[in-house]
């Protein structure tokens, strides 16, 4: 599956795209702001077992997709879908970009094609993320997208040896502007 926006493309991790999204995720500038299971990747031969199991996840109604430049055909980042309860119509959302592409649009166009397609194709009325509270820039991006933020969740995640609070986000459908 393909998303196509403006500037950017979403499509499904590729083996190839391994190496990149190892060398990437594993940047201070990245990692410090990612989830637990970054910390697990050890090597390139666990992101290539990561993007094989991509397959069975998309099952779950649990999609990651990779941000590449329209026009140049260059890996940006990354984003997705998981935690996906299709009862209660909700999912958890992620994204990130390699640093020479903060502030440029394409990851705020990637994750408007995410949401959209969380909504309109996969039913979804709700999206939620958790994001470190040291990580203002993303709690800002959130904030963009049109994400509230429903409250701190206190020592919720450990990260780098520590236990963390997180801001709880979320969107829902009706507020969606898309």
């Amino acid at each position: 599956m393909i998303l196509k926006g403006k500037n950017v493309i979403l499509r499904y991790p590729k083996l190839s795209d391994a190496k990149w999204l190892f060398e990437n995720i594993k940047k201070p500038e990245i990692s410090v702001n990612m989830a637990y299971f970054v910390e697990d990747m050890k090597s390139v031969k666990d992101q290539v077992k990561w993007i094989k199991r991509a397959p069975a996840k998309r099952k779950k109604n649990h999609f990651n997709f990779i941000i590449v430049d329209k026009k140049t055909g260059a890996l940006i980042g990354a984003c997705g879908t998981g935690d996906t309860d299709q009862r209660e119509k909700r999912a958890t959302v992620g994204w990130w970009a390699a640093k020479e592409y903060w502030g440029k649009g394409y990851a705020l166009e990637a994750v408007k094609l995410l949401i959209e397609f969380s909504f309109k194709k996969l039913k979804l009325n709700r999206l939620e993320a958790g994001i470190f509270t040291f990580n203002k820039r993303s709690l800002n991006f959130a904030k963009k997208l049109g994400f509230k933020v429903e409250g701190i969740s206190r020592q919720k995640s450990f990260k780098r040896g520590k236990l963390v609070d997180d801001y709880e986000v979320s969107l829902l459908r009706k507020e969606w502007k898309g």
